[in-house]
């Protein structure tokens, strides 16, 4: 990969409202989606990513936890589903460029010191592309 300058930060660093850790899943799932970008190609798909997560997505979360949209408020026609997304109520989405993001945003006793735990990040057509090695891998059926 293209090395990359350091992302330069759009705010005064007064403004910061969370901190933001990631996950091992979030680790892995970044290692997937690059995979998928290298097979078909287009690393610089993997580097657009990066480069948007770094100078737009994190400063955003940082200086505005809630702006993802709360995970529990998708509709549901089932008791059992209700009750599931209610135990996990802290759990946000935020759908980006071709990406969907989730992230815990717990809430803590001092709102300036909030933590943001990144938890899983997809390319919207990931499962898409990985089909035909679905159907041709016979473990699979």
């Amino acid at each position: 990969m293209a090395k990359r300058p350091a992302p330069t930060k759009l705010y005064a660093a007064n403004s910061q409202i969370a901190q933001i850790e990631y996950t091992s899943n979030f680790e892995a799932n970044l290692h997937e989606i690059a995979e998928v970008w290298l097979e078909n190609a287009f690393i610089a798909g993997y580097d657009r990513l990066l480069e948007h997560l770094l100078v737009t997505i994190v400063p955003s979360l940082e200086r505005h936890p809630s702006i993802g949209k709360p995970f529990s408020s998708h509709k549901v026609d089932s008791v059992e589903v209700q009750i599931q997304l209610e135990n996990i109520r802290y759990v946000r989405e935020l759908v980006f460029e071709d990406y969907v993001l989730m992230y815990l945003l717990e809430p803590a006793a001092d709102a300036s010191n909030q933590i943001i735990q990144l938890l899983a990040i997809k390319h919207h057509k990931q499962l898409s592309f990985r089909f035909r090695q679905s159907w041709n891998n016979p473990e699979t059926h």
